[in-house]
């Protein structure tokens, strides 16, 4: 199941985790653990919001129903990924397009 979470927060932590800021997404899960289960609800990367929702340090567009673990997948963070594994992530989550997390690799 997943939360309901503002997408601000689940940006926040997706740009962290991409950035490779341990210590901040850390934080940030400690602060509000939904995170880890939260998908992203807004439209995500269009062709009108691409530049908003893109990940340079990883290369990624966001799209609608992204997780964290789609993220850290993508920027091959396997200790984060882990530790949203253990918090509850789920490893088949589909983004608007139909990636699971793993299909970010």
């Amino acid at each position: 199941m997943a939360w309901v979470v503002e997408d601000g927060a689940l940006i926040t932590l997706m740009r962290a985790i991409s950035f490779g800021d341990r210590g901040v997404a850390s934080q940030l899960l400690a602060m509000t653990p939904e995170l880890a289960l939260a998908r992203l609800v807004a439209a995500g990367a269009t062709r009108a919001t691409a530049v908003e929702f893109f990940l340079p340090d990883c290369g990624v567009y966001m799209y609608a129903g992204h997780t964290a673990l789609h993220v850290a997948a993508a920027a091959y963070n396997t200790e984060f990924a882990r530790q949203l594994v253990w918090e509850g992530a789920n490893v088949q989550a589909k983004n608007r397009r139909g990636a699971e997390p793993l299909h970010e690799t």
